[in-house]
C-alpha cells in the first residue's frame, strides 16, 4: 500500500512538472514536456527521475556553474606573445 502511494506521489509530481514547464517555439519537434508526460505514467517512475527533472526546471545546473561577465578569451588576447 505505502509503495502506490509513493508511486502516486511521484506520478502527481512529475504531472506537476510537465504542466508548468514551457514549450519551445523554436524546437516543437523536441518537448521535454512530453516526454515528462510518458515517464509519469512508467511503470518504473523513481524518485531519482523526478528530482532530475525538478533539477532542470529549477535550472540548478545554472546556478551551480561560476559565468564571467568578461569573456574568456580576453586575457589570451591581451597577453603579448613576443
Amino acid at each position: 500500500m505505502a509503495a502506490t502511494q509513493t508511486s502516486s506521489k511521484l506520478v502527481k509530481q512529475m504531472n506537476g512538472i510537465a504542466a508548468t514547464w514551457t514549450k519551445d517555439p523554436f524546437r516543437p519537434n523536441l518537448q521535454l514536456k512530453t516526454l515528462w508526460q510518458s515517464l509519469a505514467t512508467h511503470p518504473r517512475l523513481t524518485a531519482q527521475s523526478v528530482r532530475a527533472a525538478r533539477f532542470l526546471q529549477d535550472n540548478e545546473m545554472y546556478k551551480q556553474v561560476c559565468f564571467s561577465r568578461e569573456p574568456i578569451l580576453s586575457n589570451v588576447l591581451d597577453t603579448d606573445f613576443s
